[in-house]
C-alpha cells in the first residue's frame, strides 16, 4: 500500500535495542512465517514481517499534516535488511534565490528548500547514505530503470509523478552485497517559478548476494501488506480538518473583506466633474478607471482611455 515517507528512528533495530509490539502470527509466505507488526506510537499502520527477524518502525509526525511512517526488518544473521520509508525524507520546495536547507512553512505545510531532483538522482543520493549506515562500501556498480508508478499513490492532480528503481552492489565484510531502491517522486509547479516536490514512495533492501532472492521475496511481501489502520485514518482526517481551520478562517476573513470592498467601493458611487458643463454628478464607481459623459446626463466607465463618439472624459472629484 502506498505511504508518505518521513522517519526519525535510528537503526537501533539492527542492534536489538528496541522494544516494539507485535500481534500474533497470522500469515505465511514461502519458507518464512510472518506476523503482523503494529506501529507503537499512534497505532497508525500494520505490516507483515518475518517471524524471528528483528523488526520495528514507527510513525513520526513533523507537523499536523506532515507524517513519517517507516518499518524495518533484519534477518538473524544480519545479512538481509529491508526498509520501507526513510527518516531523512521531507517535503521540499525549490525556490529561486533561497538557500538550500532553509525552512519554508506555507500554510500548514513544513517544507525544506532543496533543488528539484529526478527519482534516479534521489535514489542514488539515498543509496550512498543507505550503504554507509549498513556498513557497506561505496557502490561498485549502479544502474537504474524507470518503471510504472505503484498503483494507488495519492499524487496531486497537477503533479508530474515518476518512479525509478536503482540496482547497486557493494562490499561488506569482504562479501558482495546487492541492493535495490525504489523511488516514486512527484513535482508540481507553483507561483513565482517555485517547484514543490516530495517522495511519495520509497522501498529499499540490502542483502548478501546469495540471499538476494530471499530479500526480494520479503521486500515484496512487506511492500504489499503495509496498510494504515481504519482508526488512525479517522483520527488523521479529524486532525487535518482542525489543522486547516486557521487557514480557512484567514481565507474567510479575506473573502469578507473583498465582499465589503465590492459592496461599498466597487458597487458604490463616485462624484465626477464634467468640465464642459461645470456640473458634478454621482455615478456608479465600477472597477474601470476611466469615466466619460455626453453632457446630457449619460455616463459610462471603461478600461479604454479613449471615449466613444459624442462622449468626453470626466474626472473624479478628489477628497470624496
Amino acid at each position: 500500500m502506498p505511504f508518505r515517507i518521513h522517519s526519525l528512528l535510528v537503526l537501533a533495530v539492527m542492534y536489538g535495542s528496541t522494544s516494539l509490539a507485535v500481534v500474533p502470527c497470522i500469515a505465511a509466505g514461502g519458507d518464512l512465517q510472518y506476523h503482523r507488526y503494529l506501529e507503537p506510537a499512534e497505532h497508525a499502520f500494520t505490516d507483515l514481517v518475518p517471524n524471528g527477524w528483528r523488526s520495528g518502525g514507527r510513525l513520526v509526525r513533523y507537523g499536523p499534516l506532515t507524517i513519517a511512517p517507516f518499518v524495518q526488518a533484519i534477518n538473524p544473521a544480519g545479512t538481509v535488511f529491508i526498509q520501507l520509508g526513510d527518516w531523512h525524507v521531507k517535503d521540499y520546495a525549490d525556490i529561486p534565490g533561497w538557500k538550500e536547507g532553509t525552512l519554508y512553512t506555507p500554510g500548514t505545510n513544513i517544507e525544506f528548500i532543496r533543488r528539484l531532483q529526478t527519482p534516479d538522482e534521489y535514489a542514488r543520493s539515498f543509496s550512498t547514505a543507505f550503504e554507509q549506515q549498513l556498513g557497506c562500501g561505496r557502490s561498485e556498480t549502479a544502474q537504474s530503470e524507470q518503471v510504472e508508478n505503484p498503483p494507488g499513490l495519492a499524487a496531486l492532480p497537477q503533479a508530474h509523478l515518476e518512479t525509478s528503481v536503482l540496482h547497486f552492489t557493494c562490499s561488506r565484510d569482504g562479501q558482495r552485497y546487492v541492493g535495490q531502491v525504489m523511488i516514486s517522486l512527484q513535482s508540481y509547479r507553483l507561483p513565482m517559478r517555485t517547484v514543490g516536490w516530495n517522495v511519495l514512495y520509497l522501498a529499499s533492501f540490502l542483502a548478501r548476494q546469495d540471499l538476494a532472492d530471499l530479500a526480494i521475496s520479503v521486500w515484496n511481501k512487506m511492500r504489499t501488506s503495509f496498510e494504515f489502520t481504519p482508526e488512525w485514518n479517522a483520527r488523521e482526517s479529524m486532525i487535518a480538518r482542525e489543522a486547516v481551520k486557521p487557514a480557512m478562517q484567514a481565507l474567510d476573513a479575506t473573502l469578507r473583506q473583498a465582499q465589503s470592498f465590492d459592496e461599498h467601493i466597487i458597487n458604490g458611487l463616485i462624484t465626477v466633474n464634467d468640465p464642459t458643463t461645470g456640473t458634478q454628478s454621482q455615478i456608479p464607481m465600477g472597477v474601470e478607471p476611466y469615466y466619460f459623459a455626453d453632457g446630457l446626463g449619460h455616463f459610462y466607465s471603461s478600461y479604454n482611455p479613449n471615449p466613444k463618439a459624442h462622449f468626453h472624459a470626466v474626472k473624479p472629484v478628489t477628497g470624496q
